[in-house]
């Protein structure tokens, strides 16, 4: 799959005061001058783009890199395949993504951080909605109207709904009238506001921060004009991922210059995150580890029929 791309070019030389790791770095910038860097479509591609571009900025600036090029792809899959065949460095993956990435790259993955909401917390939830003009008001209520997913390979948009109303006795597949996947969170709330589904799965950290949130503040969509019906469980906070064969400095320092940023790079902080975040935490693969199972158990009932 062809990545959409922009690149910002230039670079800037840091010093560091100990020789021995000044040249650590120096080894790896030599051997990586240009940094990809990619990002899941879970808005449109532009928006993406236009969000992450500071973050771009910011690691050309504050890592010395040469030249740093920001992707996105028009599916989850795209960025999963580009990091299959090392064509990016670091993705920011929801965590089923990074899971299949996971398993697709027999493990050649090291997720560096992972966001904290405004509230301090690392976690957030999917969310299924309808209109707030609407009579729907419980999941009883949608029992065989329209359902959309998001993308098969999205947490919040997939994976984890799909998991868990199975696992209460409300499988999508037979319990909704028809299903369907509306390909980002964007489209997944305007295919409700729009009457083209009754319901979509969009994730929610809480009453001011979800996807919808984020289309209501860029007067995507009307303010208040979707409501909450089903939560699910907690879900651990999307990961910034390496690729894991990208030497151990390199990705000491990416990690770093992410849990820096805030203090670093105010303004570039908040551009990325609308002012929504608190920063950024360290991660590691057994986070993740309840989502790769819940992934397992959806392949395994499709395969049962």
């Amino acid at each position: 799959m062809k990545l959409a791309r922009r690149a910002v070019l230039g670079g800037m030389a840091v010093a560091f005061a100990a020789p021995s790791l000044a040249r650590a770095q120096a080894d790896w910038r030599a051997q990586h001058p240009v940094f990809n860097v990619a990002v899941v479509p879970n808005e449109n591609q532009q928006s993406v783009l236009s969000r992450f571009q500071p973050l771009a900025d910011y690691f050309r600036t504050a890592l010395g890199f040469r030249e740093v090029r920001l992707h996105t792809a028009s599916d989850y899959a795209g960025i999963i395949e580009a990091m299959r065949a090392r064509r990016v460095d670091l993705a920011f993956f929801g965590p089923a993504a990074y899971a299949r990435a996971f398993e697709v790259t027999n493990g050649n993955t090291d997720p560096l951080v992972i966001e904290l909401d405004e509230n301090g917390t690392a976690f957030y939830h999917s969310v299924i909605v309808v209109r707030a003009d609407s009579p729907f008001r419980t999941l009883e209520d949608l029992r065989g109207r329209t359902f959309a997913f998001v993308d098969p390979n999205s947490t919040s948009g997939f994976v984890v709904p799909n998991y868990f109303l199975h696992q209460q006795g409300t499988p999508a597949a037979t319990y909704f009238g028809r299903t369907g996947f509306a390909g980002s969170h964007d489209n997944g709330a305007l295919v409700v506001v729009n009457g083209q589904f009754d319901s979509a799965a969009v994730w929610w950290r809480n009453e001011n921060n979800s996807s919808f949130h984020r289309m209501m503040d860029r007067n995507l969509i009307p303010r208040d004009s979707l409501r909450i019906v089903w939560t699910s469980p907690r879900i651990p906070e999307s990961p910034w991922t390496a690729r894991k064969d990208l030497p151990q400095a390199m990705r000491d320092a990416i990690r770093q210059a992410m849990i820096d940023m805030p203090a670093r790079a105010p303004e570039q902080f908040r551009h990325i995150l609308d002012g929504k975040s608190k920063g950024f935490l360290a991660s590691n693969h057994d986070q993740f580890q309840p989502i790769i199972e819940m992934i397992r158990f959806n392949q395994q009932q499709r395969r049962s029929g």
